[in-house]
């Protein structure tokens, strides 16, 4: 049965056309919205019944077709889940029961974009320093992209050592594939991420992958770089290792840089040590110059080396010296004292500061004295000090004269003595004859010619080689006056003009005689003989005798004495006995025959009598006998005596006795000294009764006291030069002890309990090697007073400035001489010279040398020299002090 629409639109008609107005558009990144259009009946013929979608992939790459059918009131569809930003084909058409009709045109259209599903592929990366790396990677997938990529974000961390992480990211153009990474950290391990971005956002990053920075080298040092001397020929070097988040990479060790550097700083030697070791913090160093600066400074290295450390310097430690001092060498200066010098250590071979020099003094050989033959000479050591210079000389003092003498010298630092320069030989100079000729006799031959005779001199006591004699002749116009009544005027007045001019002539060292010619005549001589060496010795005493006159024919008158002219000459007058010369105007004294011997010096006393004064070793009226010192017995007590044959001896005391003779039992004090010697003195005795002046040698009763001297300490040549400066009407005196500080204490009331009111006294004050003090010409005691002592001086046997033995006798104040008060100790001049403090031994003594005594010449009063001069400094504590005074000898 056929219907209306039947008759309206034939079965065998479909749709003529398709849907109009076909649209599209994105609904997202993956679904499209398609629209259309209602199709008219007359073109649809007939009802519509539904619309079909057909959606195709239109980029070729994959074959996705989708349809969709809506019902005939729909004129919207959506698809889902296509691919993002894809473009599609899309075409409808209309159907009816008929069937389908035309599909519309084609129509384009895109998905829209969204972020990329994929990552950037193949990412890898190298450091490029230790604050950069470089990176690489690929697109990401095609089909992954979802849309136009715009970029790619490098996301990059680290891990601090705080334990923090360091996030930052990089965001690149779309057509960059690589980059730099900079400002990085040194040595830290960068985890790297590559993410892409769309218009949609960015999209998933790709996996970790990890890079380490390249190392740095150490930005700071190592600390506390310390260097410090383990000998002379090390040094040790320690120092801390840098904190490990200074490293700025592996510590794989250190590299120290040394420089030997010398005295004037310049550098002579460069050195680098390398440490292949992180776990070094100390390293000796070994074999090094003795005492030389050195230099270091050090840095740690990883792969690159680090910062240099500071310098630090230090020495090696010191050591002896390698060599001697040079050019060593000496000269004599007088017959006591050698001059030696000498250059100093080369620097090289000092091996550190010399602090001074020993000077080593043997004697070598004694030209003049008999030695046993196991004697050992001893040896002399001096220190020389160079804190205020170096030293470069040095005078040795208190040898013997004319003898042989071994030097040697060594330097010293703070480690010890270095070895001695090869030793060398002096000679002290030749010393002057001791003695004079004696009973030297004049007789003239002529009226221009005298004979001169002596006693000539005993070697043994001459000290330096021996070249004879010198015998001074003098004339003087003092012409007898029978003389000045004869001859012409013209004569007379020439001869009255004679000068007094010195001649001198000389004689072999065997001579004993000898005619001196070519003489005025007539005229009064004096005449002395005197032996030398290099040296003048002693003179004799002065002789005098006139010229004999010319031939002459004397006139009655003119002999004096009841003389009478010889008979057919009238040349000389005939003297009766004990008168003498052309005129018998001369006495005839007992010198004419002069019986001393062994060169004694004869002395006429101008009474009839006459004196022998010995030499050394001889003794008896006549000096005809030679004695030894203990020929004289002068040991007491059963001493045992032993002298060396000349001047000294030695008496070994039997239990129970002491002192220099043996003479003092139980003496407290220790002695007798290592040397002695005899003092010569002179005695009055009657021989044969013929009354002469005998000279002796005995132990002298001052020298006998002082010998016990704790201060003098036995020195003869002290005690001898004491006695010769102290008044003669003294000497005969015997010396006591009246006060010793320790023995007696040192309370200044103790010395005046003992020592005052007792007349004259010595006070001996020792202050370490320092001798020195004064003779108190007036007493101690009373009230608190300067006193008046013109007489009084004050001396010196040991000195600071090693002068020679001296006094100094007052020159201005002199009424200040001694100052007296029972709170002082034994005081000289006002100011004072020489002041001993109320117990000394704690309290303060001092000198103000030059006051009211007068000091050697180029020392003043109140300078420095003048007060340490005495005592070695102006300031002392004595080591003793010792007063003596006067009594009656027995």
């Amino acid at each position: 049965r056929k219907t209306y629409t039947d008759f309206i639109f034939p079965s065998y008609l479909v749709p003529s056309e398709a849907p109009l107005g076909v649209q599209c558009n994105h609904n997202g990144s993956t679904s499209l919205r398609i629209e259309w259009s209602i199709l008219p009946v007359v073109k649809a013929h007939g009802i519509v019944r539904t619309y079909v979608i057909f959606l195709e992939r239109s980029d070729g790459r994959h074959v996705e077709l989708y349809n969709d059918t809506q019902p005939y009131t729909s004129f919207t569809t959506i698809f889902l889940g296509l691919d993002e930003n894809v473009e599609y084909s899309v075409q409808t058409l209309a159907t009816t029961i008929k069937g389908e009709g035309p599909k519309s045109d084609p129509i384009t259209c895109v998905t829209d974009e969204d972020v990329p599903h994929g990552t950037p592929q193949g990412l890898y990366g190298f450091n490029t320093s230790d604050t950069t790396i470089q990176i690489f990677w690929e697109e990401v997938p095609f089909d992954d992209q979802n849309g136009i990529i715009t970029g790619y974000t490098i996301l990059f961390n680290t891990t601090l050592r705080n334990g923090h992480i360091n996030h930052r990211k990089k965001r690149v153009g779309r057509s960059v594939l690589q980059t730099e990474l900079t400002n990085l950290l040194p040595f830290q391990y960068y985890d790297i991420q590559v993410a892409a971005w769309t218009s949609k956002g960015m999209g998933p990053k790709c996996d970790v992958v990890t890079i380490l920075t390249e190392e740095e080298y150490p930005k700071i040092p190592p600390s506390d770089v310390t260097a410090f001397n383990t000998s002379s020929t090390s040094i040790r070097l320690t120092w801390r290792p840098i904190p490990p988040e200074q490293v700025g990479g592996i510590l794989r060790g250190y590299k120290i840089f040394w420089q030997e550097v010398d005295y004037l700083g310049n550098v002579i030697l460069r050195n680098e040590t390398r440490l292949d070791s992180a776990s070094y913090d100390f390293l000796d160093f070994t074999g090094l110059t003795k005492f030389q600066e050195y230099r270091f400074s050090i840095l740690a290295f990883t792969k690159f080396d680090g910062v240099l450390s500071p310098n630090v310097s230090t020495m090696t430690d010191q050591d002896i010296s390698t060599l001697s001092p040079t050019n060593c060498s000496g000269v004599n200066i007088s017959k006591n004292a050698i001059r030696v010098s000498w250059d100093v250590v080369p620097r090289a071979d000092r091996n550190g500061i010399i602090l001074g020099y020993n000077i080593y003094t043997t004697e070598a050989f004694n030209y003049f004295a008999t030695m046993p033959s196991d004697y050992i000479a001893p040896q002399k050591s001096t220190v020389i000090n160079t804190t205020d210079e170096a030293a470069r000389s040095f005078i040795q003092l208190d040898l013997v004269p004319y003898t042989d003498y071994s030097f040697q010298i060594d330097a010293f630092t703070s480690k010890g003595k270095g070895p001695n320069c090869t030793s060398f030989i002096v000679r002290t100079e030749e010393e002057a004859p001791l003695y004079s000729p004696g009973n030297v006799l004049l007789r003239n031959t002529s009226s221009t010619s005298i004979e001169v005779t002596w006693h000539g001199l005993d070697q043994d006591v001459i000290r330096g080689i021996f070249y004879g004699f010198k015998i001074w002749f003098t004339a003087y116009p003092e012409f007898p006056s029978s003389y000045l009544r004869y001859g012409t005027e013209a004569k007379r007045k020439r001869r009255a003009v004679f000068t007094l001019d010195k001649q001198v002539t000389t004689a072999g060292v065997t001579d004993e005689t000898i005619e001196i010619t070519a003489l005025a005549k007539y005229t009064n001589y004096t005449i002395q003989v005197i032996g030398y060496t290099k040296f003048l010795g002693a003179q004799s005493e002065i002789v005098r005798i006139i010229t004999d006159e010319d031939t002459k024919i004397l006139a009655e008158d003119v002999c004096e004495n009841n003389g009478t002219p010889l008979t057919g000459t009238h040349q000389k007058c005939d003297c009766p006995t004990g008168f003498k010369g052309f005129d018998c105007g001369e006495k005839v004294t007992v010198c004419e025959g002069n019986p001393c011997r062994n060169s004694a010096v004869f002395v006429d006393n101008d009474d009839g009598t006459f004196t022998c004064k010995c030499q050394l070793n001889y003794e008896g009226i006549l000096c005809e006998k030679k004695v030894r010192p203990c020929d004289r017995q002068p040991c007491k007590n059963k001493g045992n005596c032993s002298d060396d044959g000349v001047k000294c001896f030695k008496c070994e005391c039997p239990d129970g006795f002491k002192g220099f003779d043996c003479s003092r039992k139980f003496y407290h004090v220790k002695y007798p000294p290592a040397k002695m010697e005899v003092f010569v003195r002179t005695k009055k005795m009657e021989v044969s009764n013929v009354p002469v002046q005998l000279v002796l040698q005995v132990w002298c009763v001052l020298g006998k006291t002082l010998f016990a001297s704790t201060v003098l300490e036995g020195n003869s040549e002290w005690i001898d030069q004491l006695q010769q400066w102290l008044p003669s009407q003294l000497q005969e005196k015997k010396m006591k002890l009246c006060y010793r500080a320790s023995d007696n204490g040192w309370a200044s009331s103790t010395f005046h309990q003992f020592c005052d009111n007792k007349g004259p006294t010595v006070v001996l004050v020792k202050v370490g090697k320092y001798v020195f003090g004064g003779y108190a010409a007036a007493a101690w005691g009373g009230s608190a007073r300067y006193i008046k002592a013109d007489t009084s001086f004050i001396f010196s046997f040991s000195n600071r400035d090693y002068l020679e033995l001296f006094k100094s006798l007052v020159y201005q104040n002199n009424a200040n001489a001694m100052y007296t008060n029972n709170g002082y100790g034994p005081t000289f001049g006002g100011g004072h010279d020489i002041y001993i403090a109320n117990n000394a031994n704690s309290g303060t003594s001092y000198t103000n040398f030059g006051h009211t005594y007068k000091p050697p010449s180029d020392y003043k009063y109140t300078t420095n020299a003048a007060k340490r001069l005495l005592a070695g400094s102006y300031n002392f504590t004595p080591s003793d002090v010792e007063v003596y005074y006067f009594a009656n000898s027995k």
